[in-house]
């Protein structure tokens, strides 16, 4: 589904996002896929790198966070570093969203989003906060919106896309997908 959704967005004009990389597997095959070691649009990967941020959680959000820094391995920088080495246009940036955004200025446009940050607070702010930047017709890609243990995300995202005029569709691998 995020190649699909990736490929959509070559067609649209803008960079594309992933909120909470990782390692990078997901943006490394969408690279891999498109051929973005020759040319692309620009890829902005926003994740700390080093886990998710419990102290910018609430306190509702910092059980499920710990837990899943103490199954991760949450120093994956140079990994991604790494990873990313052969590709010109891939940008990584390091800290905390929404916080971090403020790293990418020149971040205007953009025509697929992926969205993977494992809290509902985090990535409400990060969409709010990126909204006006993706243009009409881009896919936007969460990771947890159907799996359980994360229903803050998937109402959380149901309210956001209702507020919006839209629907999440639902995908058989537990994401939900829709379009600006």
């Amino acid at each position: 589904m995020a190649l699909w959704a990736a490929t959509r967005g070559l067609d649209l004009k803008g960079d594309f996002v992933e909120c909470g990389v990782y390692g990078g597997l997901l943006s490394l095959t969408i690279c891999e896929h498109l051929g973005f070691k020759k040319n692309g649009p620009r890829f902005w990967l926003f994740d700390t790198f080093h886990g998710l941020p419990l102290a910018q959680l609430p306190a509702d959000e910092i059980e499920s966070a710990a837990k899943a820094n103490r199954l991760y391995k949450t120093d994956v920088y140079e990994l991604a570093k790494q990873n990313f080495a052969p590709y010109p246009n891939v940008k990584l940036i390091k800290g905390a969203l929404p916080g971090s955004l403020s790293q990418a200025p020149e971040l205007k446009k953009i025509s697929y989003l992926s969205m993977d940050l494992n809290s509902a607070s985090a990535e409400q702010e990060t969409i709010d906060a990126l909204w006006d930047s993706i243009v009409p017709g881009a896919t936007i890609v969460l990771d947890d919106y159907g799996f359980k243990g994360h229903t803050q995300q998937y109402i959380m995202w149901n309210r956001f896309a209702q507020s919006k005029n839209r629907t999440v569709m639902t995908l058989p691998t537990g994401q939900g997908l829709f379009i600006k």
